[in-house]
């Protein structure tokens, strides 16, 4: 995700013509609607209002890789995001790229999202091999790319941008140099946090518009290098932007982007950083190092905390078994009735217990109520894929402490970090814990009685009738998980 911890210190365009963003007015198809601005706070940086996608994405697969994508009906342009190290997919729907996608929808833009073939690993995407055949990423994205042109509004006059962050970034500048080789237009690149490798320069360096964000003290990537790779595309008369952040505090107005998020919530988590001795008053990174660490005046801790909103996924309410005889199973959607008067239960016994239909119908009518969806939908057929699981609000902590020397006259370096996945979970274990549907399938046995009238039966769990739409999860990314590495380093 596009770091919420960062914030920018200057913003330098290159000798080329200026990368511009052009008006909603003139960006906009006849009747796109244009996403109004959000208020930004001054003291923030940024707005403090709750980001929700103007547009849900709509969820699938190419090619077995999950897909997060929006495409209009007449796109302006499309636009290509890549997630960084250990991502997914979902980084369409982070809270920082819902933020600049609600702005690019607004002014007509699609954008398509998958994910790198390497699932097993660092799920990193191959930013090393520049052959469109041989790199399992370039060739798939092509194909992605064709099927888009082939099954949407997209069409090869469609101008193509690419969005990356971290290790995703350097695969989009790979992507834009490969796809342009091969006589693909690419409008443009957004490269967040890392430059272009080396396999770009063996197919003749960048030649696209191309926007850039560093981070001034990044040590896993590398800020000089990225800007002189920058430098040599200007110089190229390539148009360039280029955009220098620092971390910004950690105050509570930051966290009321995450919808949900209270204010009482936000205060709570900046109290427990501080109370953890993380922050200062503040919201400063507050680390003193012991003297038998500190080295010739080089050493550089950098931290960042993340926090990221995404629903669970989207289901439909429909019935178990084949309710409308058609042989399809388990796809007719479900009628919500408007109260128990239109619910048309049948009798049954399970185990020794009979479930009559009015107890039934009040176990269903208190499901309804329980449930977000199927409560504001009375008198209505569920609508399919329109049920969205409840949205999960994570934050991830990571700290790297580089510590330099001098050993005979060489310069030697070591790294200590410390990944905290799920770090909320640390301060509450009510937060970062997801929530899932226990049953989609809650009518079955559908059928007719004499009168020509459908009955069906509510579904048991454990022998008994639901009332309750979602269980907690317990999986490893509802907890959370410390990772501490070390790395040394020698000249």
């Amino acid at each position: 995700m596009l770091l919420a911890g960062c914030r920018a210190t200057g913003t330098t365009r290159g000798t080329g013509p200026a990368v511009t963003s052009p008006s909603a007015d003139g960006l906009s198809p006849a009747g796109t609607p244009v996403a109004p601005a959000a208020s930004v706070d001054p003291a923030v940086g940024v707005s403090t209002q709750p980001v929700y996608p103007v547009e849900p994405p709509a969820q699938g697969s190419f090619e077995g890789f999950a897909t997060y994508s929006y495409i209009p009906a007449h796109p302006t342009g499309i636009i290509y995001l890549f997630h960084g190290s250990g991502g997914s997919a979902d980084f369409a729907v982070k809270i920082e790229s819902t933020d600049v996608l609600n702005d690019l929808i607004g002014r007509g833009f699609g954008y398509v999202a998958t994910e790198s073939t390497e699932r097993s690993g660092e799920r990193r995407w191959n930013v090393d091999d520049p052959s469109m055949t041989s790199n399992p990423d370039l060739a798939r994205m092509d194909r992605l790319r064709r099927h888009v042109l082939d099954t949407t509004a997209v069409d090869a006059g469609t101008p193509t941008y690419g969005l990356g962050m971290s290790n995703g970034s350097a695969f989009a500048a790979l992507w834009a140099a490969a796809e342009s080789s091969a006589g693909v237009p690419i409008s443009g690149v957004a490269l967040y946090m890392a430059g272009p490798t080396k396999a770009v320069d063996r197919l003749g360096g960048l030649r696209v518009p191309t926007f850039m964000v560093v981070g001034v003290n990044d040590t896993v990537t590398d800020p000089a290098k990225e800007k002189a790779d920058l430098a040599a595309i200007a110089h190229a008369g390539i148009p360039t932007e280029l955009h220098e952040v620092i971390q910004r505090a950690v105050i509570p107005a930051r966290y009321l982007r995450v919808p949900g998020v209270t204010e009482a919530t936000a205060a709570a988590v900046v109290a427990a950083y501080r109370q953890a001795g993380l922050i200062d008053s503040a919201g400063t990174l507050v680390v003193t190092l012991p003297q038998s660490l500190r080295g010739d005046g080089a050493d550089r801790l950098t931290d960042c905390i993340n926090h990221n909103t995404f629903t669970g996924g989207n289901t439909s309410y429909v019935f178990a078994g084949d309710m409308n005889g058609d042989s399809a199973n388990n796809n007719d959607l479900i009628y919500i009735p408007r109260d128990q008067s239109e619910m048309s239960f049948a009798s049954f016994t399970s185990g020794g217990k009979t479930f009559t239909p009015e107890a039934q119908a009040q176990a269903f009518d208190t499901y309804i109520n329980n449930d977000p969806y199927l409560s504001e939908h009375r008198g209505e057929y569920a609508k399919r894929n329109a049920v969205f699981l409840p949205r999960i609000t994570r934050m991830d902590l990571s700290l790297v402490q580089e510590v330099f020397g001098s050993v005979r006259g060489s310069r030697q370096g070591g790294q200590v970090r410390l990944d905290i996945p799920n770090f909320g979970n640390v301060l509450n274990s009510d937060w970062g814990v997801s929530r899932s549907l226990r049953q989609n399938q809650i009518l079955t046995n559908a059928a007719v009685d004499a009168a020509g009238k459908l009955t069906y039966r509510m579904a048991l769990q454990n022998g008994d009738l639901f009332t309750t739409p979602y269980r907690t999860n317990a999986a490893i990314a509802d907890v959370y998980v410390m990772m501490l590495s070390f790395r040394y380093t020698f000249n």
